[in-house]
């Protein structure tokens, strides 16, 4: 027997937990960056983790390091895609967006400004060109973006209120269902289609692909209005002695080109087989 009174021999590695416990955790490893939405319909990404000042040091919250105008009202859904956590939608105001993590210069898609407040949005659960939109009208707007990106693929009208939220969900391999919230606190649940449930084959890969080449024809652009962003409609270059094109004459340009680049996205969409030409 051991006397209550004598101590017992302790081995190190049997408090090493109770020793280590208030020592701090290195954050070294971990992401502390992170995308807010705000009320003035602002997209801003920045760092949590405080850094020390090196004027006063003192520990202090770091800037922003991107802030961006995205939306003319207050944005209510930021939503990371299920796919691809660097690729997320903004809903705010009157359009929606879609952004990629790392690419500076704005979102790769903004939508046109719709008729009436955009509400809730939401990505489908199994197709990652596939996303819902509710409306202040009492619809709800079906994008598929590898069909068509400048209209909605399908509108249904829900509720005579504005819809409040929409919650996709998957209930077994052959049954989807969408959720929508209106004004007035009634829920409607509807049985999403097979061809909106059921991706394509490479379904992801092309998405992908689509938005980098977006993110490249985006990027040239920028580039191109940076060289022609002298106020005046008429831009001399001194050095060379000529006049160079009118802003008018810049738009025509571009217009061209953005048609261009539509025709080669109908072309790469359709050998690809996921754009099938209407039979009228």
């Amino acid at each position: 027997d051991i006397p209550l009174t004598q101590p017992v021999e302790e081995e190190d590695n049997n408090f090493t937990s109770f020793k280590k416990k208030d020592e701090p955790k290195s954050l070294d490893n971990i992401n502390s960056k992170f995308y807010v939405a705000t009320e003035d319909g602002e997209v801003i990404y920045l760092d949590w983790k405080p850094t020390k000042d090196i004027d006063t040091g003192k520990i202090v919250s770091n800037r922003p390091e991107h802030s961006f105008d995205a939306h003319d009202s207050t944005i209510n859904t930021l939503q990371k895609s299920p796919f691809n956590k660097t690729i997320f939608l903004t809903v705010g105001g009157w359009t929606f967006s879609i952004w990629k993590d790392g690419v500076t210069f704005g979102p790769l898609i903004q939508s046109y400004p719709h008729d009436c407040k955009l509400t809730s949005g939401m990505w489908s659960p199994s197709r990652p060109s596939v996303f819902f939109i509710g409306k202040a009208d009492g619809n709800i707007d079906v994008w598929d973006l590898l069909d068509k990106s400048h209209e909605p693929f399908l509108t249904q009208n829900v509720s005579p209120v504005p819809i409040i939220t929409v919650s996709p969900f998957q209930m077994s391999p052959k049954q989807q269902l969408l959720a929508a919230g209106d004004e007035v606190g009634t829920l409607h649940v509807m049985e999403v289609p097979w061809n909106l449930r059921y991706a394509t084959t490479n379904e992801l890969h092309a998405f992908e692909h689509y938005l980098d080449r977006e993110a490249s024809r985006l990027e040239l652009l920028d580039k191109t209005r940076g060289q022609n962003s002298l106020p005046t409609s008429i831009k001399v270059d001194s050095k060379a002695g000529h006049v160079q094109e009118t802003e008018e004459e810049w738009d025509t340009r571009s217009k061209a080109q953005y048609g261009e680049y539509l025709e080669m996205e109908k072309k790469l969409l359709t050998e690809m087989g996921l754009l099938v030409e209407s039979m009228e």
